[in-house]
This record gives C-alpha cells, sequence and structure tokens, in this order.
C-alpha cells in the first residue's frame, strides 16, 4: 500500500528547492560574465598566447617570410620557424573558439531565463466576455504586465541571435585549429606584398597550373599546403551541416507548439519569431556546408584561384 506524503516531506522539499536557488546565478551576474567573455575572446589569446599574435602587421610580416623561405626549399620540411608558428596559431585559435564558446553558452542561459521570466509573468486572462467591473480590471491589469512580458521575449531572440552569432566565431575559430596553417597562408598580402613574395606567388601559381592542367605533381610543400586547404574546408562543411540539422529541428519543434486558445499575452508570436531565427540559421548553415563542401572536393582550383587574387 503506497503512503501518502507527509507535510514534513513537502517542507523538506520546498527547502531544497529554496537552497538551489539561493545558488542560482542571476541575469546581471550572467550578463557581466558574458561582457567579461567577450573581452576575453577579444584580448586573452593574444596575451596568453603571445609573440606575433600580439601585432596583426608583425604576423603578416612573419607568416610571409616564413612562406618564402619554405617555398625557396620546397621539397624539403617545412622551415623551423613556419613550424612555430603554426603550434602557435593554433593554439591562439583554440582559446578564441573556448571564449567564443563560453559566449553561446552565456547567451543560450541568459535567453532561457528570460523566456522562463516572460512565462512567470503571464497574467490570467478572463474567460467570460461579460462586461463587469472585475473583469475589466483583470484585463487592464493583463495588458499592463503583458509590455513587460514582450520586452522579456524580445531579449530573449536579440541573446539567442547574438549566441548564434558567437557560435559562427567558434566555427571559424576552429578551423584554425584543424588547419592552422591553410589560415595562415590567408594572411598573405596576396597582390599587395613586396617583390619576394610576388615572386614566390607566381611560382605556387605556375606549380598549381601545372598540376591542373598536366598533371605534374606538386612540391611537398604546396602539396601540404593544399591537403591542409582541403581539410579547412571540410571542417566547416561537416560542422555547419550539422548545426544545419539541429537547427531545423529546433525551428520545426518551435513553429508547431501549441498555445492555449485564450493566452492573449502569450501568443504564436514571439516562439514563431524564435522559429524563423532557427531556420534563418538552418539555412545560413546550409549555404556554408554546400560552398565548403564544394571547395573541399576540388580544392586545387579554389587554391589556385586564391594565389591568383
Amino acid at each position: 500500500m503506497t503512503s501518502m506524503p507527509t507535510p514534513n516531506h513537502h517542507i523538506s522539499v520546498h527547502a531544497q528547492t529554496r537552497r538551489f536557488h539561493r545558488f542560482e546565478v542571476g541575469l546581471p551576474a550572467l550578463a557581466a560574465m558574458t561582457v567579461g567573455s567577450i573581452a576575453a575572446f577579444v584580448w586573452l589569446p593574444r596575451w596568453v598566447v603571445g609573440g606575433v599574435t600580439r601585432d596583426q602587421s608583425g604576423l603578416v610580416t612573419t607568416t610571409t617570410d616564413a612562406i618564402i623561405d619554405t617555398w625557396s626549399h620546397k621539397n624539403r620540411p617545412f622551415s623551423p620557424q613556419l613550424d612555430r608558428l603554426i603550434v602557435t596559431w593554433r593554439d591562439y585559435h583554440l582559446l578564441k573558439a573556448l571564449c567564443a564558446a563560453i559566449v553561446v553558452t552565456l547567451c543560450f542561459v541568459i535567453a532561457g531565463r528570460l523566456w522562463g521570466s516572460a512565462l512567470d509573468r503571464k497574467p490570467a486572462i478572463p474567460r467570460s466576455t461579460k462586461s463587469d467591473t472585475s473583469s475589466h480590471a483583470r484585463l487592464k491589469e493583463a495588458l499592463r504586465r503583458g509590455a513587460p512580458i514582450v520586452t522579456l521575449r524580445t531579449l530573449s531572440i536579440a541573446s539567442v541571435a547574438m549566441g548564434l552569432f558567437a557560435l559562427l566565431l567558434v566555427l571559424a575559430n576552429m578551423q584554425g585549429v584543424i588547419s592552422p596553417l591553410a589560415s595562415l597562408v590567408s594572411l598573405l598580402p596576396i597582390g599587395a606584398g613586396p617583390d619576394e613574395l610576388g615572386t614566390t606567388i607566381h611560382e605556387i601559381n605556375a606549380a598549381l597550373t601545372h598540376a591542373e592542367v598536366g598533371g605534374t605533381p606538386l612540391p611537398s610543400a604546396l602539396q601540404t599546403i593544399l591537403d591542409d586547404f582541403a581539410r579547412y574546408h571540410l571542417a566547416m562543411a561537416i560542422m555547419s551541416g550539422i548545426l544545419t540539422i539541429v537547427a531545423c529541428c529546433l525551428a520545426v519543434s518551435l513553429w508547431r507548439h501549441r498555445l492555449a486558445d485564450d493566452a492573449i499575452i502569450q501568443s504564436r508570436a514571439p516562439r514563431r519569431a524564435m522559429a524563423l531565427t532557427c531556420a534563418a540559421f538552418a539555412m545560413l548553415m546550409a549555404l556554408l556546408s554546400f560552398a565548403n563542401t564544394t571547395v573541399a572536393i576540388d580544392s586545387l582550383p579554389a587554391l589556385q584561384a586564391f594565389f591568383s587574387v
């Protein structure tokens, strides 16, 4: 025979709930943590990793010198200078990705809290259409409280949008972690570099043309760059493809969610606005995945086009 819960049991549960909420981080603290994480994303990696990452112009110059030196010994392993630069650049992007991931998490937590606060503020709407004093007073109070609800939901959607943008930064930096060499090559000032760099780019273009037209094997250094270039785009294709599926599922789930017919303040509009945000993000990710997949499949012409700019 099942025993009924005692009053002391309810008091205990209540006390545990109060203790849980006591340690719950408030919205102002979460907002401050988000601002701090954004600042860390901008400043922390360059100061932790140090070296050439602290100065953009110095980084470009060092990368240019390393590529020129490597190309001068094109059939040998990379120069020690380029090897060190690759490790530094990978660590830099890893820290960037971690900071951006923290921003994503905080933005989604804030969005959930704001949406939950809007649900908690849902006023009781009278079902009756009688124009008595009590009904009018309750309806007036409901409409008065509707403005804060709309504000909370708008801020929630904005927080989700900000989190999605930070998610794009996570993807971009994960590319740098997976393929730091291709990421470094993209920094080369092609078309605006010194004469020595122009000569190197011309020779690289010639080697790529001979490989595409005549099937001539590429020098080992250039083949490594080409492989890393393909891996760079393949990584983005896979990550954006996964996010396309996730965003589509969320959009469908939010769009199909049904609300009570008498929920005047809690309408379908805010939830469907969130669904449309997820759908737009899914479309963006699908296009990104498709574009990167085509480059990863046939990377030689894409690399040649890059060096021909």
